[in-house]
This record gives C-alpha cells, sequence and structure tokens, in this order.
C-alpha cells in the first residue's frame, strides 16, 4: 500500500474559495456517488449506467478501523480554528505528534492517496476519481490539484474530494493521474496509472421527429455515431404495452447516420404521460447504451380551451387531499361559449376561511388531456376566470358540451376536489376575421362591426355585400335563448380590406341589472380581447351607429400566413457527464418574420410549448423572408418575463436568423428552423431553464416574481455562473442587481449546466418570494456560515427537485465532472457541525441531502428515511414561514437550516420521530426542536 504518515497540529489554515454565488465556483464540490457509467462485461462489451467504482466506499481504503465515515466523531476530524464571525471551532483534536512550535501550530508532515482507480488497470467512459487523507476522516488543506500527465484538470480545498472524469476525451492507452496537496509549506502526492480501452464510437446526437405522439402513430428517431456499419436496438416497453423484442426497424442513411423506426400498437394501454425509450448501439466490440431518449404519449386530445393568464400543465389535475375541507362554495358564470369565442366562469372561495392562501385556481376537462393553472396573490375568494375556446377549422368537429372540472390550490401545495361545470358549445362561423361578444347577464346586448366600406352589420343588418355576416343574435328584445353570444365573421378571401370600428350597444336591459362584456377579435391570425361594462338602465334600444366603440384594427397588412417550429441543440447530460445533443423545442421565444430584401419587420409572433408558431404577415414588395428567434419571452402575456441578454454593459438580446425563403411559391409556408450549438442554442437553453423554473415557483405561490434578466457572452470579459445579490453588487462582481449571469468564458462554460443555472435562479426566487440572508462569497463544501450554506443547499437541492434527479452534475473542462449524489451524500462534511452547536458551522452537502431525504420515497435501502414524498412542506416553509409575521429567527442570526427545521414543524408538516431520524442521528446535526411549535394559522 502506497502511505504517508501523517503528523498534524491542533490549528489548520483554512484558504478561502473562489468568490461565487454557485457551484460552478466552488473550489471542489464532493459527495459520494453510489452509482456511475460504464463497467467492463467479460465480452468486452461496455454497458453503460454505473460510474467505474473501483473502491465504492472511502471507509475501504482508510487504514486502521478507527474511523468510521457515517456521523464521524467530532474527535476524529480536524476542527478548523474560529471563523470571521467569531464562532469557535470547540471539540478535541486528535492526537498530535512533531509539533515545531508549541506557540504556533503547523503541519509537518501529511499523506493523501488515490484510492480510485485503481493503478495498473484498463478503464473506459466515465470513471471516479477520489482522492483521500491518510489516517483520518477529513482534511482542510490549501489546496489539492489534480493533473492528468501535465495538464491540471481539477483542484479543492478539502480532502476527501472526487470527481468524474469523461475517459472517452482522452487518447487510448497509458493515463497518468497525479495528485499533489498542499498545507503551508509542507506537500503530498499521489499517483497512478490507468490503461484507456474506449470505443471507436460514441453518440453524436439523438432525437425524435415529434415530441408527443398517440396510438398507431409512426415514431422516428435519428441516431449519429460518425460510424457505419452499426447495429441499433430501442426499448418501447415502458411507452407500449403490445411492444415485442425486436419490433424496431433501423436504416442506414450514410456518414455514420441512422433511421430507428417504431409503430405503436393500436392497442397499447400505457396512460398518457412520459416515457424512457432507451437505445443502445453496438459495433461488435462494443455496446453503448444512450440513456436519454424520452417521448410523450398522448391518446387524449389536448384541452380545447385556454385561460387567460393560466399557466398550462400537462397531464390531469392532482388527485384532490382527502383531509382538506372543500374551499369552493359556488361556480357560476356563461352557460353558453362559441367557437372562437369566450366565457366567464367565476369561482368563489369566499367562505373558505383563508381565501388569501388560495394561490391558483385549475381548469380541466374531464377526457381531455392538461389544464391550465391561474396564479392568484393575495385572493379575496371570488375570482373571475375568462375561457377562451379555440377555432374549429373546416374538417374539425367541435364537442357539444365543455365538461369543466375546476379545483383550486393553496399555499401548502393541497389540491381541493375538482367541482364540475358544464359549458354548452354554439358553433358560429370563422374566417378572414371574427368578431364575438359575450356577456354576463340576461339582457340583449348587441355586436356591431362597421366595414372599411361603412357597412355595418348588427341585427337590423346581418350582412353586408362583402359576404361578412351577423350569425348568432343572443336574447333579441329579451326573446332569451340564454346564449349570451353574439358573433360576426367574413369568410375566407371576403373581408375588405381597411380599418373596423367594433361597438357594443345595450339594446335592452331585460332584468335591470346592467351586463359586463368581452369582446373577442380574430384577425391577421392574431387575438384581441375587449373588456367592458354597463350600468343598471343604461339601455337605449339603439340602432345603426349607437353603441360604445370597443376597438379598432386593421387587416390592411394582413397576408400568408407562416408556420414552422424552432429547436435548439440541447447536451443530455447524467451524473456520466455529457452525451450525445438532442434537439428541444424553443419555447415560449419570440419571433419575428422580416423581409429578407431590406430586413424590414413583417409581424411578430411566438412559439408555444412544443416549439411551434404561427404568424400572419403582409409583404408587398419583393418576395423573400426569413425569421428571427429572439431570446425572450412574451412580456406582454404577463406569465413569466425572461430575457437572455449578452451582457451587462451592452445588454443585447440573443437574436437568431434562419435562411430566406419566397413566400409566393406555397399558398402555406413552412419555415423549420434548428438553432446549432455553434450560432448561439446555449442561449435559448438557458432561457429554456430559466422558464422550468419560473413556471414552477408561480405555480408553487401564485406570485410573479418580476423581470428575470440573464446574461450570457462567451470570451474572457464575462461574469461567472452567479445570481446578482446585493454582497456581489457592492463588491463590483457584477453590476445589474436580481439579475443572473451565466459562465461563458471558454476555461469553464456553463450554458448547457442546467442544474447551475437553476440552483442560482433559485437564488432569485428566495429574494423575490421568500427570504434569504446568504450572506456571499465561495462555498467549497466544507462547514462554513450557516446561513450561506442553506442558501447553497436549498438551491442546490431545487435544482435536482426541478429536474427530478438525485445528482447534483456541474461539468469542468477536460471531462472533468463535479457529481454530488443528494441520494447517497458519504462526505464526511455533510455530518455534524464543526463545534457541536446547531447554530455552528455546516455544509451545504448536509443541507441538500437531508432535503432530499424529505423530498424522496422513503426506501428499505435508508431505514432511516421515514419521511416520503413531501417536496410541498420544504416549499411550503420556505414561501410561506420565512416571508411571514410567524418567523422566528432560532439558530445562526439569520435564515439557516435551523429555520426550516422550525417551519417545517409551524407548517405541521411531519413529527419529531422522522426528522430526529434523518436530520439528528443519521446526519448528526444537533437539532434541538425549540422552534416556535405549530403555527400554521
Amino acid at each position: 500500500m502506497r502511505a504517508f504518515y501523517l503528523c498534524l497540529v491542533l490549528l489548520l489554515t483554512i484558504s478561502s474559495a473562489a468568490c461565487s454565488g454557485g457551484d460552478d465556483n466552488q473550489t471542489g464540490p464532493d459527495g459520494g456517488l453510489a452509482d456511475g457509467a460504464d463497467i467492463t462485461e467479460g465480452d468486452g462489451t461496455l454497458v453503460p449506467g454505473e460510474v467505474d467504482l473501483v473502491v465504492p466506499d472511502i471507509l475501504d481504503v482508510l487504514p486502521g478501523d478507527t474511523h468510521e465515515l457515517i456521523a464521524p466523531d467530532l474527535t476524529d476530524s480536524i476542527v478548523p480554528p474560529p471563523d470571521e464571525k467569531g464562532e469557535g471551532a470547540g471539540g478535541d483534536a486528535p492526537d498530535l505528534v512533531d509539533i515545531v512550535d508549541e506557540e504556533q501550530a503547523v503541519v509537518t508532515e501529511f499523506g493523501i492517496m488515490i484510492a480510485a482507480p485503481q493503478t495498473g488497470t484498463t478503464r473506459h467512459g466515465s470513471i471516479e476519481v477520489l482522492i483521500v487523507p491518510l489516517e483520518i476522516n477529513e482534511l482542510e488543506v490549501d489546496n489539492i490539484t489534480v493533473w492528468l500527465g501535465d495538464l491540471p484538470v481539477f483542484s479543492d480545498t478539502k480532502l476527501p474530494t472526487r470527481f468524474v472524469l469523461d475517459t472517452t476525451e482522452y487518447d487510448n492507452g497509458p493515463l497518468d493521474i497525479k495528485a499533489v496537496a498542499q498545507i503551508g509549506e509542507v506537500s503530498a502526492e499521489d499517483g497512478i496509472q490507468v490503461i484507456l480501452e474506449n470505443a471507436s464510437f460514441r453518440f453524436k446526437n439523438v432525437h425524435s421527429s415529434e415530441y408527443v405522439y398517440s396510438n398507431g402513430d409512426e415514431i422516428t428517431l435519428f441516431l449519429s455515431t460518425g460510424k457505419p456499419g452499426m447495429e441499433f436496438t430501442a426499448g418501447f416497453e415502458a411507452m407500449d404495452s403490445e411492444y415485442s423484442d425486436g419490433a424496431e426497424e433501423v436504416y442506414e442513411i450514410g456518414g455514420g447516420k441512422y433511421m430507428l423506426s417504431y409503430t405503436i400498437s393500436a392497442e397499447n394501454n400505457r396512460p398518457d404521460g412520459v416515457y424512457p425509450v432507451p437505445i443502445t448501439a453496438t459495433d461488435g466490440e462494443f455496446t453503448l447504451e444512450y440513456p436519454h431518449m424520452k417521448l410523450g404519449l398522448r391518446n387524449l386530445a389536448l384541452i380545447p380551451i385556454r385561460i387567460e393568464g393560466g399557466i398550462f400543465v400537462a397531464g390531469q389535475i392532482p388527485e384532490p387531499d382527502p383531509m382538506w375541507e372543500q374551499p369552493v362554495e359556488l361556480i357560476y358564470g356563461n352557460e353558453f361559449v362559441i367557437t372562437g369565442g369566450s366565457a366567464k366562469v367565476n369561482v368563489d372561495f369566499s367562505g373558505y376561511t383563508y381565501p388569501n392562501e388560495i394561490v391558483g385556481v385549475l381548469v380541466g376537462m374531464e377526457g381531455y388531456s392538461g389544464y391550465y393553472q391561474r396564479p392568484l396573490e393575495a385572493s379575496f375568494g371570488d375570482e373571475e376566470l375568462l375561457l377562451l375556446l379555440k377555432v374549429y377549422i373546416e374538417g374539425e368537429e367541435p364537442p357539444n358540451k365543455l365538461p369543466l372540472r375546476i379545483a383550486v390550490r393553496d399555499v401548502m401545495g393541497r389540491i381541493s376536489e375538482a367541482q364540475p361545470y358544464e359549458l354548452s358549445v354554439q358553433s358560429v362561423g370563422s374566417g378572414d376575421i371574427q368578431v364575438s361578444i359575450s356577456f354576463d347577464t340576461d339582457t340583449d346586448v348587441d355586436l356591431h362591426v362597421v366595414e372599411p366600406n361603412g357597412c355595418e352589420i348588427y341585427y337590423g343588418n346581418d350582412q353586408c355585400p362583402s359576404g361578412g355576416w351577423l350569425d348568432l343574435d343572443s336574447n333579441p328584445a329579451c326573446w332569451f335563448d340564454y346564449v349570451n353570444n353574439e358573433n360576426i365573421y367574413w369568410p375566407d378571401g371576403s373581408a375588405p380590406v381597411g380599418t373596423y370600428i367594433v361597438r357594443a350597444d345595450f339594446y335592452e336591459d331585460c332584468c335591470y341589472c346592467g351586463a359586463q362584456y368581452t369582446v373577442t377579435i380574430h384577425y391577421c391570425g392574431d387575438m384581441e380581447i375587449y373588456e367592458g361594462s354597463f350600468a343598471p338602465g343604461t339601455d337605449d334600444s339603439g340602432g345603426e351607429g349607437d353603441g360604445v366603440t370597443v376597438a379598432t384594427f386593421s387587416n390592411t397588412n394582413c397576408g400568408r400566413v407562416l408556420r414552422g417550429r424552432v429547436r435548439y441543440e440541447d447536451k443530455s447530460f447524467d451524473r456520466n457527464g455529457f452525451s450525445g445533443s438532442t434537439w428541444k423545442p424553443v419555447r415560449h421565444a419570440t419571433v419575428e418574420v422580416h423581409r429578407a430584401s431590406d430586413g424590414e419587420l413583417l409581424a411578430t409572433g411566438w412559439t408555444d410549448r412544443f416549439g411551434d408558431y404561427e404568424i400572419q404577415f403582409s409583404n408587398k414588395q419583393d418576395p423573400g423572408i426569413y425569421i428571427v428567434v429572439k431570446s425572450e419571452t412574451n412580456i406582454d402575456e404577463g406569465l413569466r418575463k425572461i430575457t437572455i441578454m449578452n451582457h451587462p454593459k451592452f445588454k443585447v438580446v440573443y437574436t437568431v436568423s434562419s435562411a430566406s425563403i419566397d413566400e409566393t411559391l406555397d399558398e402555406f409556408p413552412v419555415l423549420d428552423f434548428d438553432i446549432p450549438e455553434v450560432v448561439g442554442a446555449g442561449a435559448f437553453n438557458i432561457m429554456d431553464v430559466l422558464i422550468s423554473g419560473y413556471d414552477l415557483i408561480r405555480l408553487m405561490t401564485g406570485k410573479d416574481l418580476g423581470w428575470l434578466h440573464s446574461y450570457w457572452a462567451t470570451g474572457a470579459d464575462t461574469t461567472d455562473t452567479l445570481y446578482c445579490s446585493q454582497y456581489f453588487y457592492d463588491l463590483a462582481i457584477c453590476t445589474e442587481k436580481a439579475a443572473l449571469s451565466v459562465q461563458g468564458k471558454d476555461i469553464d462554460r456553463d450554458e448547457y449546466d442546467d442544474m447551475v443555472i437553476s440552483k442560482e435562479f433559485f437564488k432569485f426566487a428566495l429574494e423575490q418570494v421568500s427570504q434569504d440572508d446568504n450572506p456571499g462569497g465561495g462555498s467549497d463544501g466544507t462547514r462554513d456560515d450557516p446561513r450561506r450554506a442553506w442558501s447553497e443547499g436549498v438551491s442546490a437541492f431545487f435544482a435536482c427537485d426541478v429536474l427530478d434527479y438525485p445528482h447534483f452534475v456541474n461539468s469542468r473542462p477536460w471531462g472533468v465532472y463535479i457529481v454530488n449524489d443528494l441520494e447517497g451524500m458519504d462526505s464526511p462534511f455533510s455530518f455534524s457541525t464543526a463545534n457541536g452547536a446547531q447554530s455552528g458551522p455546516v455544509s451545504e452537502y448536509l443541507v441538500s441531502a437531508a432535503l432530499w431525504d424529505f423530498r424522496d420515497a422513503a426506501s428499505d435501502d435508508e431505514p432511516f428515511d421515514t419521511i416520503s414524498n413531501m417536496p410541498l412542506g420544504i416549499y411550503d416553509a420556505i414561501f410561506n414561514y420565512f416571508p411571514s409575521d410567524l418567523f422566528l429567527d432560532n439558530g445562526f442570526e439569520g435564515v439557516d437550516f435551523v429555520d426550516f427545521l422550525d417551519g417545517w414543524f409551524c407548517r405541521y408538516w411531519g413529527d419529531e420521530g422522522d426528522v430526529t431520524s434523518i436530520v439528528v442521528e443519521h446526519r448528526d446535526f444537533p437539532y434541538d426542536f425549540s422552534g416556535p411549535g405549530s403555527c400554521i394559522h
């Protein structure tokens, strides 16, 4: 055994980590990997999915039998000196030898060992490199650097430390790995050599022609390895109940590219959802697996209505909380809705004791896929919803009824039992232009539209020579049909060009109750909504020319409809690092249509959740158009306000232009557009990550997070990945408070580090809708200021939670990945505090690991984890306890892990035994349960 013997004295100098608010700049995040990637079988086959662990437990490589890793004894630890806050280190030091100067303790000798991989062995794929101190559990050092040959690839300030190395980035053959640690003037080192034997191919790109499929559809996958003559399989058993091995077909299309097809069985009984489709590739000698492909299955039709101001959520409304009283007392409003029109429905929960705690109204439809949640903030308990029914084109059959299911969600994440509300559907005409009005009382409200040539369509003149006509007149002279909608439209190709005037007239107040109305206008591929009201008794029996002007609009620039799909190149990653790229939809991005000859802006629209767009435009000059995709969301929509710009100095939104097409060659031109990595796909990945986090926080809290500016630029003059807190702003590290920067330096680019981006986003969310007392500064996983440990730990937890993946992955250059396993966190720093006190220095690893145990399912593999699937409780304490008047600062001054545990009990989420098992006994965190107790209301 290679060994150095340890001669230590009481105090060690703690070196400062790089100044950063995010894991991207930690000097060496730690955490055990229970699993990982490639393992060699006897026949040379590579079976990815498990990291190549030579020594799976640090305990196996520590000499002697006195050093325990789980909840290590403080007497076996190197105890840091008092920190800058004056907190004493405390605890007993280990026996020391070779003290050179009794007045000042120094290190005279210590040892380290590369515990994994084993020297002389053959390795491939992703392997774990583990470095441990000898004769001690944990050790803080000034620096430890790992070299691959002459290349420094990794550094840290603590031992043990570990990272994942993607060996496919290095040539096959011998690879020398050397670790050098430094404490003051004393150093220690160790070196090994492994033999690399990787396959001559790898997955370069994997994508599907569509994102969602139905029974009977043919799935087409495109695969690229760069090597011809290969064989592939894809497993559809999770997605298709009738799948049998080998049912897929593979076609080589040249250049090391392949097409794989499979038809979903018509008899498939899998429910709608998203399913994994593992793919394997073999050249006869090596086999590689691509585990990242996921496809959507949807056999139910998408919900045909949308809720103004609502966020679409895939799937069905969650099951109700059986222990929650029914807060919804009444649902009332329009009983009819017309195709392409609107209806208002009120949800009354004003009788509920805490209406201000309702954060969302959920609207789904029986027999349809998807639902909408309208976020609420400080509600008084009577919420009006504006429902918009889609326009049905020729060949589509609208339903006769809309069987709505309406529920509410509260601050604790509880869902009420969904209440039924049925709307009858009245089919009406649509075309070039459709103008409709709906009103909320049994009165006679009339719709008037004046054509550009002066012809007025209303009840007294239901048709103009152009072809425009009133095809629905409701409640005429108080002869009630109770439809409470009117509609005027012009068939395709018939609408005169020019300016239109829309009026609403209160013809007769049949109930002396007045009326509220909503006017919906469809023209030029766009939709506009206007609202107004009539006071009781203000009816006028009006005729031609009467009524109030609601809107004017012009179809002068209407023209062709351009459709298409926008995708960006994304990188798949897991605990083994990045693998083949894929294509993902550019969601909710701004799309502009420009004339090719002079760049003139012709029209603006936005992509939907699938990256699809449809924009009507008019080009009256030279044929030829192109689209510009911009990295900003629809700010006017009010759901999310996110902009990705190049640099705080310049504040230029990323724009990517397509090639031009001649739109006159097709009646309905289609312009699909892919954004590869080399032309700025990273900006759209950043936006996609932020959209996911932003929407999730809005759904949980109902609160508007405000505008989020994010900056990403390549080159040397860029900011590290961080949230611009007051601390960093005061240090002039960033120049715009509450903005998020993503590092673009070639030494360590982060535009595809989804978890690092999500972690910094959560710090933004904490400031906007919770409370965060992170003092700023670096964090390297050692025991630290409890406020910083809480902020860094909970933000890392959020990143893993939003991606539903227990490994926090942070890429570094040279094929290095820092991987923190929240599920199997065994770093000695993830246990206990530095001085045995609950207010003492603590590691962010302890925080994130404990939170994951609260969040995940109980398991026989973790008998200490008796809390199961309770992420709602975590966020409830964060978003509803911390910012409330009930918050009582306990433990260290400022928000920390102790305060979270207080909030957990304050909000009545669990009992003492569960927390004792996970936090006190397993993690050795000395929580004293002296918080405020139950204070849910």
